[in-house]
């Protein structure tokens, strides 16, 4: 078809301007499918890949909630807790610096102090630890 309206558009006399203007129309309009098809083929290519994805995550939250189910029955979570609480006190019941504890409430709080100071925050920062 490109060969074709090639020819008739050396013709200068305009004999051919119908047939011309017919193969340009045509030609659009394959060019469009054409693009339309690769459109089409991206779009469900996306899809499968989201669907894909949209499975993964759902395998991977199963097996996250497989794993908390079994650690809260075989007591794993309370003994971290336990151990963690057990080791952030001195005899006197204060807060070892560096302890376990004392690590998590330093890096709850830049969290917490990090977005507030990003503008996050409508509240007092403190209502989010107690």
């Amino acid at each position: 078809m490109r060969n074709r309206l090639a020819y008739l558009q050396m013709d200068t006399s305009g004999a051919n301007a119908s047939e011309i203007l017919s193969l340009q129309e045509q030609l659009k309009e394959k060019e469009e499918d054409y693009t339309d098809t690769l459109i089409d083929q991206k779009i469900d290519e996306l899809e499968r890949q989201n669907d894909l994805a949209a499975e993964q995550r759902e395998r991977q939250i199963s097996l996250m909630e497989w794993q908390l189910k079994n650690d809260k029955d075989s007591g794993r979570i309370s003994q971290n807790a336990y151990d963690i609480l057990n080791s952030a006190f001195d005899d006197k019941g204060n807060l070892i610096e560096g302890s376990k504890l004392d690590v998590l409430i330093q890096e709850t709080n830049k969290k917490i102090w990090d977005w507030h100071a990003g503008g996050q925050a409508d509240c007092c920062a403190s209502r989010i630890l107690y």
